[in-house]
């Protein structure tokens, strides 16, 4: 079968619009807010050394990033917790059968967070890999698991393991397609707060900068960020809907 990301994709609008009461103050809560949290209080991590450079300024740069990870790590795991359970949360609103309400999709939501997680890991180790060592293994990695989270919510298999091995399933000769998709949420990802984010930085430089101006600065670049995401969650139930 053919995908019709087109009509995939204005399903998930068409979600977004119908349910946006429902979806805004959820966004807001666990994917907004964490973002904001991050921008305004924990500093960018360090910046690489640039190749050429040599073993003095790379074992500088290892340095500086262990005490950036001892310092801001327990944030950046937090945050990373509450989207999740967001995320999940979600999912379950529209795909599980048990979730009548936001209360019961919630409730379930804390039931498979550790196992989503678990999956999460197993899914992002290699893809992570891939992106670093040539970048289209990468992305083909989260194209082919871009179904696990909607397949551990909608069918409730008994591990991680196997909820991986059933979204693989799913996107079996379609990885390349969702490759694709996995490039524009990337792409997407980076590029839309990336002129708040250069603004935000250079604010930061400034002695006198106005906090206030930085707030605002801040919430437009995880505002961006957070509908970006909220967007592909609604694309992969949607997704999901087509070909489970």
């Amino acid at each position: 079968m053919t995908l019709d990301l087109g009509a995939i994709a204005g399903e998930a609008w068409a979600v977004a619009r119908r349910d946006r009461a429902i979806l805004v103050p959820l966004a807001a809560v666990f994917l907004f807010l964490p973002t904001l949290a991050l921008l305004l209080f924990v500093p960018a991590p360090p910046t690489p050394p640039r190749a050429g450079q040599g073993n003095a300024e790379t074992m500088l740069f290892i340095d500086a990033y262990r005490r950036w990870i001892s310092d801001y790590g327990v944030h950046f795991l937090v945050t990373s917790i509450v989207a999740a359970f967001g995320g999940v949360s979600i999912m379950a609103l529209y795909l599980d059968r048990g979730s009548a309400t936001l209360g019961d999709a919630m409730a379930r939501a804390l039931v498979l967070l550790p196992r989503y997680l678990l999956a999460s890991v197993m899914v992002m180790v290699p893809a992570i890999i891939g992106l670093l060592m040539l970048v289209v293994p990468g992305l083909y990695v989260l194209g082919r698991a871009m179904l696990v989270g909607p397949v551990l919510v909608a069918e409730r298999p008994g591990s991680a393991v196997a909820a991986i091995v059933k979204a693989l399933s799913l996107s079996h000769r379609r990885g390349w397609v969702l490759a694709g998709v996995a490039t524009i949420a990337l792409v997407a990802q980076q590029m839309l707060p990336a002129p708040l984010l250069a603004i935000d930085d250079a604010l930061h430089r400034m002695r006198a900068a106005n906090q206030l101006v930085i707030i605002i600065v801040d919430a437009g670049a995880a505002a961006l960020t957070a509908a970006v995401a909220l967007g592909l969650m609604l694309f992969r139930i949607a997704l999901y809907r087509r070909l489970a």
